[in-house]
């Protein structure tokens, strides 16, 4: 098994922070990189060797804010997730990102609301018993693996991969925004 830095440089060519990950880590090696300037950040994707895998660190500059979150529900399928997600009739909207973790979990990306353009999504979320952390641009400082990525299984400890699975990931312009309605009951604004 092999990573693929496919997402990994998509990202980075459109001007978002990229880490590479080494030695099967999920935490990139230059200190201070919450901090790094993005030209810094780039130099450091093309210069280090070997990476078993790729970080994205949302962060305000970027050139289209993200809101991706990250769910480590591992007893309830991704359809059971998705209804208790999607709770209006049309469902998921068709452009959201999604990728399976190397543990079972979902990673769902999503341009960040216009609506609430200023307004920063929380650290965790609940909503009707489904639980995650929030990754983001306005907040940043926090980092997600991508697709193509190989890191060890939270449970077993085998090595296992980062999968794209469905969504426009290879340009972050075409993604659906967060429904407003999912915004809102992430936000604790309506009840669940």
């Amino acid at each position: 098994m092999n990573p693929s830095p496919i997402y990994a440089a998509q990202f980075s060519a459109k001007g978002y922070a990229v880490f590479p990950l080494t030695g099967h880590k999920k935490a990139p090696n230059p200190k201070g990189w919450t901090t790094l300037p993005l030209d810094a950040v780039g130099e450091v994707f093309r210069t280090t060797p070997n990476p078993t895998g790729w970080g994205i660190q949302p962060r305000k500059d970027d050139p289209e804010r993200l809101v991706i979150l990250d769910v480590d529900d591992y007893n309830k399928t991704l359809d059971e997730i998705l209804k208790l997600l999607f709770i209006m009739e049309e469902g998921p909207p068709e452009n959201m990102g999604l990728v399976r973790s190397c543990s079972g979990g979902w990673h769902f990306y999503f341009r960040h609301p216009a609506e609430f353009a200023t307004e920063e999504p929380p650290v965790k979320f609940s909503v009707a018993g489904i639980h995650g952390d929030v990754r983001s641009s306005i907040r940043g400082n926090a980092l997600l693996v991508l697709p193509g990525s190989i890191a060890p299984h939270k449970e077993t400890k085998e090595l296992s991969e980062y999968k794209y699975f469905s969504g426009p990931l290879d340009d972050p312009y075409q993604l659906a925004e967060m429904p407003s309605e999912l915004w809102l009951r992430m936000r604790g604004a309506t009840k669940t």
